[in-house]
């Protein structure tokens, strides 16, 4: 109840109100990167600065990407398994949504949850999942499924390209991307939209990283962009 993307936005600036802070540089990576520019927009008088890593920019077609048309392509092995529980592929987010949010399936949760692991590091430990013996064993359930599912349920209470569709609006504000080249789960198309449409912003590409913060070269542009808008403000 009440858990939605304006109500998270509010929850940033009673915060912000509470430790009465004036301005500040608002930092956060994939739906983190959502909320900081959601609030950035609705709050542009408080934002020095936007400091991102792995833009996702709500919208439903980037789900789609991340949970089916991407792992077709790239990871083809781990996304049979993960429509192997569903006769048909036509709505297997919404199947998903049904086991977990409906009927609290246990072993469903830690399926989408280690899906999505898998998929955001660059370079796995382990390309497959564990049996559906050993995950039904694992302690309590994941929490991120039941979160991710209620927001892409709710189309992340977000119109469609909402975020691009309004970034002129932040025009003036300084903004440094760092975006992995490899991001499965952010496909880079949407940082590089993104720059184009923020005049002062900057877009770093890693070469070297997917969608995980841990990905090689990720911390280092995220402190040099930090550094850079410390020194610009």
């Amino acid at each position: 109840k009440g858990n939605n993307t304006d109500e998270l936005v509010e929850d940033i600036e009673k915060i912000r109100d509470f430790l009465k802070i004036k301005n500040f540089i608002i930092v956060g990576g994939s739906w983190g990167a959502t909320l900081s520019l959601k609030y950035t927009l609705k709050y542009p008088k408080n934002i020095l600065g936007v400091l991102l890593r792995s833009v996702f920019l709500g919208t439903i077609k980037e789900i789609e990407w991340a949970f089916i048309n991407g792992p077709k392509c790239f990871a083809p092995d781990l996304y049979d398994q993960y429509k192997s529980f569903f006769p048909s592929e036509e709505d297997l987010i919404n199947s998903y949504y049904e086991e977990i949010c409906e009927k609290k399936s246990k072993l469903h949760s830690w399926v989408w949850h280690d899906y999505e692991r898998i998929l955001s590091q660059i370079n796995p430990q382990d390309h497959s999942f564990e049996s559906y013996e050993s995950m039904e064993k694992r302690e309590g359930v994941p929490n991120s499924p039941f979160m991710e599912l209620h927001y892409i349920k709710n189309h992340f209470f977000m119109e469609d390209d909402e975020i691009l569709r309004n970034i002129s609006n932040i025009s003036r504000i300084p903004g440094f991307i760092v975006q992995g080249r490899y991001d499965l789960i952010c496909p880079p198309v949407n940082a590089y939209n993104l720059n184009k449409g923020w005049k002062s912003s900057k877009l770093m590409f890693v070469n070297t990283a997917g969608h995980s913060s841990s990905d090689q070269g990720i911390m280092d542009n995220m402190l040099e962009g930090l550094n850079k808008l410390i020194s610009d403000v």
